[in-house]
């Protein structure tokens, strides 16, 4: 065990509590990962004083303090370098379901009623500030030795209340490589429809930290694979809705996932989720957008627009470059090059050769002059309105027409010619506006 190195912020504030009668204790990751000699987390500390005496005595020696909620009685302090969570022993009382939002909650002096309310063994360690002391009242320090995660109470008491548990149990078994603790995990499958119960943010925030969970600390090898765990628990039914009842993630695709770098995982994750969800078939891409909205949009998990949009971006391109399409090559060549530089560094990080080959193509279409984007078009919109006489509404329209043909060589990017071509362009989609709503082709 590394030892637990204290800050004299906070062994000031241990003693400024212990003359008033109390006393402080860290509790939790930053105890646990003491003694699996791993890089600290965040500092999480307790205490039998109520929430507002510790406010009180923490401004009153020069720290800035404030409460964070005051049913929890939570209180953030921050010292000149660093920042603690305070809560005061407490014990709670829960409503039915997994949301776990406490019906009434009691302060009060007893650490061992304290602990009763964690999750994990491993979790449940106290370190007493001000004597040095480990206080360990469910074999937190066996389990830990023995990389193993169990719950405190029976795992359906654990489970119970709380369906954000369950998501917990997966990335911290991943992150620690700890094996869980098979009646811990079978009693989670039979809970897990407490998942249903939390809010999209939570579900959603709790999945980040999961999919890079294996990569927390450098010299941990997992014993666990969160896809294995969510196929065994059938978590994805839950996350969305019965339409994944039987929705699993092959095992056979998770060798790529794993061997991405952290930053692309998340892309990674959605991008194979997709694969499964479509059976590794041709989607069009605007069902590919539409997948993703329902599900990852505002009536799903909630993800960001921006986000949504990296990820079906992806992996359009994606599963063009696997289908090996080369009719509609240059049109990958288009959406790959106008893509964004995360999506680029995606496809670079999972599909190397094919990024080369990419890349090595587009610089023959740029030394041949043929454009990638409206902009490399060789005519101003200036141009379009004052030459060719383009209605200014129809200059958008008239401009991607002539991207097209320009891209599949039908024309050449030549200012004289994309001015010809625009007029005749002009004179036929006015004469049918059917025509100026349909969709050309990319060769």
């Amino acid at each position: 065990m590394n030892d637990i190195i204290i800050d004299p912020s906070l062994k000031l504030l241990a003693s400024t509590i212990k003359e008033h009668g109390g006393n402080l204790y860290i509790v939790g990751g930053y105890v646990r990962n003491s003694y699996l000699c791993l890089s600290m987390t965040d500092i999480d500390i307790c205490g039998d004083l109520t929430y507002d005496k510790v406010l009180e005595l923490a401004n009153s020696i020069g720290f800035d303090a404030h409460i964070v909620n005051k049913k929890l009685g939570t209180v953030l302090i921050k010292t000149e370098d660093n920042e603690y969570e305070y809560t005061t022993f407490r014990k709670e009382n829960y409503v039915e379901g997994g949301a776990h939002s406490p019906t009434d909650v009691n302060f009060v002096n007893d650490i061992k009623l304290d602990a009763s309310r964690r999750d994990f063994t491993a979790n449940s360690l106290y370190y007493d500030i001000n004597s040095g002391e480990i206080i360990d009242f469910y074999g937190g320090i066996h389990d830990i030795a023995k990389r193993k995660l169990k719950t405190i109470k029976t795992p359906a008491e654990v489970f119970s209340s709380d369906g954000l548990r369950i998501l917990r149990m997966v990335r911290i078994a991943n992150e620690l490589g700890f094996e869980i603790d098979s009646k811990t995990r079978r009693t989670a499958r039979e809970y897990c429809s407490q998942i249903a119960d939390i809010s999209a943010e939570r579900i959603l925030k709790e999945l980040k930290k999961i999919v890079v969970s294996d990569l927390k600390y450098d010299n941990i090898k997992s014993k666990e694979n969160f896809f294995d765990n969510f196929n065994y628990l059938g978590i994805y039914r839950y996350i969305f809705n019965n339409n994944f009842a039987n929705f699993k993630i092959s095992k056979k695709y998770q060798k790529e996932f794993f061997a991405l770098p952290k930053n692309f995982r998340y892309v990674g994750y959605w991008m194979l989720w997709l694969a499964n969800y479509f059976g590794f078939r041709y989607i069009a891409p605007a069902q590919v957008h539409w997948t993703a909205m329902t599900y990852l949009g505002n009536s799903g998990l909630k993800e960001s627009n921006n986000n949504i949009e990296t990820i079906v971006t992806a992996y359009n391109i994606f599963q063009e470059i696997a289908m090996n399409n080369k009719q509609n090559y240059r049109h990958i060549l288009m959406d790959f090059y106008n893509a964004s530089s995360e999506v680029k560094k995606f496809i670079e990080a999972f599909i190397p050769n094919a990024y080369r080959e990419i890349r090595q193509d587009i610089k023959i279409l740029q030394l041949r002059n043929i454009p990638l984007c409206s902009e490399e078009l060789k005519v101003s919109n200036v141009d379009l309105i004052n030459i060719a006489k383009i209605d200014k509404r129809m200059t958008s329209k008239i401009r991607m027409h002539l991207l097209i043909s320009a891209l599949n060589e039908d024309i050449s990017n030549s200012r004289q010619t994309l001015l010809i071509q625009a007029k005749y362009l002009n004179i036929k989609l006015l004469s049918n506006p059917i025509l100026s709503k349909q969709k050309s082709k990319v060769k």
